[in-house]
């Protein structure tokens, strides 16, 4: 690959993805955001109004705005050119963001240290299940199916399928606890989970 170290380019990636229109947009620890498009890079720090600039994950939602996870600062949404910031003054249990991702019914997730939240209708709501593992909530998948899977640190993952709640951790035959890489779905519909034990 090429290194981002030519402009003054944050070289320490966290997350990447590539938008419908073709940009890729690039996560960083130190740098915030940065857009790739047409061979150039513009960027998104919190002097532009990101909300800090560890980025851990990003969404393009439905709506066509782009959500911004940062680790210590909340979330920052960017919708028709307007930033607008979420931390624990607007309803965040914590700003600790490992995660983001949209369900089939239009509603945000966010994996936060403190558990699992969702915004709908204009307000975030912690999501608590005593059937949910418990821990830091790192990694979020929503499969084909519209299930929404929940990977934590330490007690394993979680599949929430409506008001149906079911975890899976090492005495149930995943490899470990901790989930610390992402969740995906392979052709075949399996479950595929990243844990510090393997998959």
């Amino acid at each position: 690959g090429l290194p981002l170290q030519t402009g003054g380019i944050d070289p320490y990636v966290r997350s990447i993805f590539e938008d419908r229109d073709g940009s890729v947009w690039v996560g960083t620890f130190t740098g915030g955001l940065y857009r790739l498009r047409d061979g150039m890079f513009s960027t998104i720090t919190p002097a532009e109004g990101l909300g800090g600039h560890f980025v851990r994950s990003m969404l393009r939602a439905s709506d066509g705005s782009l959500w911004v996870a940062t680790y210590g600062d909340g979330i920052t949404r960017l919708h028709g050119g307007t930033l607008t910031h979420f931390d624990v003054r607007s309803g965040l249990t914590s700003n600790l963001v490992f995660s983001v991702v949209q369900d089939h019914q239009g509603r945000i997730w966010a994996g936060l240290d403190s558990g699992l939240m969702y915004f709908e209708r204009g307000r975030w709501h912690q999501f608590s299940d005593s059937r949910l593992a418990q821990g830091q909530v790192r990694s979020l998948f929503v499969d084909r199916n519209g299930a929404l899977w929940v990977g934590t640190m330490g007690g394993g993952v979680s599949e929430v399928r409506g008001l149906e709640v079911r975890s899976y951790n090492h005495a149930s035959g995943l490899v470990n606890d901790v989930i610390r890489g992402g969740i995906k779905q392979g052709p075949d519909g399996s479950i595929w989970i990243g844990t510090e034990g393997g998959l």
